[in-house]
């Protein structure tokens, strides 16, 4: 190689290098999770986090009605849950935890 291919090559390199730590500082923590990695894993999941959060709610924790909503639309529930006793909440986590 010419000495002004090795500076072109090098220059490129340089700009290689800078965007792909760019795309690390600001793409990876922004888009990470966003795309299921896969159905099987993806579902028992949502379900999972969405009766943790049914139990802190039922406990009297502080749970955002709109983390709420977003949660159990994930979750694809349907259900009427202000009749079910914590009790049966603490059983479907137990069920979710167990399907996970």
């Amino acid at each position: 190689m010419s000495p002004s291919q090795q500076t072109e090559a090098i220059e490129i390199d340089a700009l290689k290098t800078k965007a792909m730590l760019w795309a690390h500082r600001k793409c990876r923590k922004v888009y990470l999770g966003k795309v299921s990695f896969s159905e099987a894993v993806d579902v028992p999941k949502c379900l999972l986090i969405f009766w943790q959060t049914a139990v802190r709610r039922r406990k009297g924790l502080q749970v955002s009605v709109n983390l709420w909503k977003h949660r159990k639309k994930k979750a694809k529930i349907d259900l009427n849950l202000k009749e079910m006793s914590l009790d049966d909440l603490e059983a479907q986590l137990h069920l979710a935890r167990s399907a996970y």
